[in-house]
Order: C-alpha cells, then sequence, then structure tokens
C-alpha cells in the first residue's frame, strides 16, 4: 500500500517564510532594516571661511547593512559623492558669501538621513597699506589711512591730532560706509548688501550679494576699474565712497595686487 507522508503545516509555513526570505536577500532588500545610515565628521563646517571657489565637501558615512549612496545638494546642484570606505566626497561651486549645503545618506532598504552645514566663501576682513574694512551684517566698516579716499568716509583726511580738526582727521576706529542703493538689488532699493572685500596699498574695493564689484581710494593708475568701456581715456580719480563698477555682472570672487584687480565670474572666466 502506498502511504503518503505530510508536513505539518507549521514546518511548511517556516519553510515558506525561509524560502522568502533568502528571495528578499537575494533582491538586495531586507525588510527588517529600519535603521537609517549615520553621517559624521563633515567638512567644511561651522561657518568656515573658505577662499576657494570649488569647495571639496568631505565627511563619513556608515550602515549596520549596506550604504547605498551619499548625495550633497546646495541650492541647484545635486551631487552623488564618491564612497571609499565609510569616507566620502563631491565638489561644490560655492557661491560668494554664505553657503549652506545638506548630505543625504541612503542605505539598500531606503532608510535616509540628512545633514546640514555651512561655509563661506569670500574674504569678511581685508587690510591695505594702512587702512581696513570689515563685513558685519553685509555692511561695511572700515578705518585707517585715507589719504586717498580709501577709507571709504566720503572725504580726503590727514593724520591731525588738533582737537579743533578732529573731523578732518583718519578715522580711528571701525565707521560705518555710506553706499548709494543699488536700486538692481533683490534684497530692497535703499541698501547694498556686501559679502566679500579686497583692499590693496590705497585702493578699496567690495563684492555685494549681487555679484556687482564696487570701487574707491587710489585711481591713480585706473585699477579701480572705473573708465568708460571702448573708451581710450583712463579714469584715474581718487573716489572717497563707494563706486560701483558698469557692465560688470555674476562675479564671484575679488581679489587686488599692488595697482590691479582680478575678478572672477560665476562661468568660470
Amino acid at each position: 500500500m502506498l502511504i503518503k507522508k505530510y508536513l505539518p503545516l507549521n514546518t511548511l509555513s517556516l519553510g515558506l517564510l525561509l524560502t522568502s526570505s533568502i528571495m528578499l536577500t537575494a533582491c538586495g532588500g531586507d525588510s527588517t532594516d529600519s535603521t537609517a545610515p549615520s553621517i559624521s565628521n563633515l567638512h567644511p563646517n561651522n561657518n568656515e571661511v573658505t577662499q576657494s571657489r570649488q569647495v571639496i565637501i568631505t565627511g563619513q558615512a556608515s550602515d549596520d547593512v549596506e550604504l547605498k549612496s551619499v548625495v550633497i545638494i546646495s541650492e541647484e546642484q545635486s551631487i552623488t559623492a564618491e564612497i571609499n570606505d565609510g569616507s566620502f566626497s563631491a565638489t561644490l561651486e560655492a557661491s560668494a558669501g554664505q553657503n549652506t549645503y545638506s548630505v543625504i545618506a541612503t542605505d539598500i532598504s531606503g532608510n535616509e538621513t540628512s545633514s546640514e552645514e555651512s561655509f563661506y566663501f569670500g574674504a569678511q576682513a581685508s587690510a591695505g597699506g594702512a587702512h581696513s574694512a570689515i563685513i558685519k551684517n553685509e555692511r561695511i566698516y572700515a578705518w585707517g589711512r585715507n589719504n586717498k579716499g580709501q577709507a571709504g568716509i566720503g572725504a580726503i583726511t590727514t593724520i591731525n591730532d588738533d582737537p579743533e580738526t578732529a573731523s578732518a582727521a583718519h578715522p580711528t576706529t571701525p565707521t560705518l560706509i555710506s553706499v548709494p542703493s543699488d536700486t538692481s538689488s533683490l534684497i530692497d532699493s535703499e541698501e547694498t548688501h556686501f559679502v566679500s572685500l579686497a583692499f590693496n596699498q590705497n585702493a578699496s574695493s567690495a563684492l555685494d550679494v549681487n555679484g556687482q564689484v564696487w570701487s574707491w581710494g587710489d585711481g591713480d593708475d585706473g585699477q579701480l576699474g572705473l573708465g568708460i568701456a571702448d573708451d581710450d581715456l583712463v579714469d584715474e580719480t581718487n573716489y572717497t565712497s563707494p563706486q560701483k563698477i558698469e557692465n560688470l555682472s555674476d562675479i564671484v570672487s575679488i581679489s587686488r595686487g599692488y595697482d590691479h584687480m582680478l575678478l572672477l565670474k560665476s562661468d568660470g572666466t
């Protein structure tokens, strides 16, 4: 007689469960993984200042099962980072001034972790031969020698300790610079907002949030950039307050030499 043997129902169910688990593992999934990856040691961080437009974002990411990807997001940029033994890196192009970026780590089960940091691209302080300035709340405060108008306070001054003529003395404490309103500003039309400074011996320049450049001080060799395009005449005027350089836009970085200035545009030129 043929005798048929049947597995108990609980044994059969266990077998099906084990088979399903093996199939899920083979497909790269883990229905029991609910732990998100971890992110640490992000750099740059804490509003660190950089003078390079190309900024390398680095950090560490890990997962208790398997890490799938790390993506860096900043403004319109979204870059998949390279991962090597838990360390990752990606290169961002910074905007002038404050930059904030997010790091999103994802594991093979779809769990995500995000972390946010910030850095600053530009110079919030600069010094020339004997004058200096800082940017505070996107406004410029300057002090020091002003014999060419380089302190930007609206007048030429001299060294003078006589109390009766103290108003003509160089500013010896941080003094707010008055800047003509920039009607093209995306923030308002009453105040120009600045993100970076570049001073040399007796000339000064500043970059505003809209990518426009302003200059003042010694213009003897045309280093202020305030001449007229396609004009053979060089403007050698000494300006005592910031003047906007026309026909410039999308500037992200500025630098000064002794009698010249260099600018970097957002397109890399």
